[in-house]
Order: C-alpha cells, then sequence, then structure tokens
C-alpha cells in the first residue's frame, strides 16, 4: 500500500515540474517581472486581471492602466481571468448584484421596523439590522463590476 502511493507522489512531483506551462511571471531582485517573447521585461507593479486576448496591470510609476496583449507574453500568467470584456456583461452583472443587496437592505429596514411588535427577544431583533447591513455591503461590492469595465475601457496599449 505504501509503495502504491509513493509511485503516486512520484508521478505527481514528475507531472509538477516537466508538464505545466512556464509562468510568464517572475522575481527579479525583489521585483515581479513579465518576460516577453522578445525577451524584454516588464515591471507591472500590480497585475489586476486578463481578458480572453489582453492582460491589465497598473505601474506602481504612474495612476495609469495599461493592457498588453497575451500573445506578446512568453508563457502563461496566473491572475484572475474575467470571461468577458463586453459593457453589457458587466452591467448585468453589477444590476443582477446591486438587486440583491438593495433587496435585503428593504427587507432588513421592514424587519427592523416589525419585528419589536411581534418579538420581544432581544437576540432575534439583532437579525434584521444584520440583513440590512449584508444587503448595504453587497450593493457597494456591486460597483466593482463597472470598476472592471472602465479599467478595461480606459487602459492604454503598453508599448
Amino acid at each position: 500500500m505504501i509503495s502504491k502511493q509513493i509511485l503516486i507522489l512520484s508521478v505527481f512531483s514528475f507531472c509538477s515540474m516537466f508538464c505545466f506551462a512556464q509562468n510568464a511571471v517572475f522575481d527579479n531582485n525583489g521585483e515581479k517581472v513579465i518576460l516577453l517573447k522578445d525577451n524584454s521585461l516588464i515591471n507591472p507593479g500590480i497585475i489586476l486581471f486578463k481578458t480572453d486576448s489582453n492582460l491589465y496591470f497598473s505601474p506602481f510609476t504612474d495612476d495609469n492602466f495599461y493592457k498588453i496583449a497575451l500573445t506578446l507574453i512568453d508563457g502563461n500568467v496566473d491572475c484572475e481571468e474575467l470571461n468577458s470584456s463586453k459593457f453589457s456583461s458587466y452591467l448585468l452583472k453589477f444590476v443582477k448584484q446591486s438587486q440583491a443587496g438593495i433587496t435585503l437592505s428593504i427587507l432588513g429596514t421592514a424587519g427592523s421596523v416589525l419585528m419589536p411588535f411581534v418579538v420581544n427577544n432581544v437576540a432575534i431583533l439583532v437579525v434584521p439590522p444584520v440583513i440590512s447591513l449584508t444587503g448595504f455591503i453587497i450593493w457597494a461590492a456591486s460597483y466593482s463590476h463597472l470598476k472592471k469595465y472602465g479599467i478595461i475601457e480606459s487602459a492604454i496599449e503598453y508599448k
């Protein structure tokens, strides 16, 4: 039984060393850099995400967002991958999440108004404000979808 486990561990180790794609982002004297196919390096600062065709990043040197075609990068970049770069997709995600947040906020507020007349237990009276706060957090987080599209739309082509 032990030898079977050692064999499986050995095969997994071998595959992890030789079978997976090379990561294009590596450490160069404490800085993250992206290796391009022409052997030049980019200091991305913060890698934000990638779409099917571009990688988006923001260098520490300025406040702009940049994009570079994935075909120019030598290897793979591990980061959040977005499925679409269309405005309608991000708008729909924003609408769905903000509706859920606003609905929870309304239910929490209604519960805060109605619960004191129905229940005398103090522990249960804490639930509606928590629901309302959760709804607010979900609603506020929904704006991240619009921010991502804003980054995609305003990104400058890296040269």
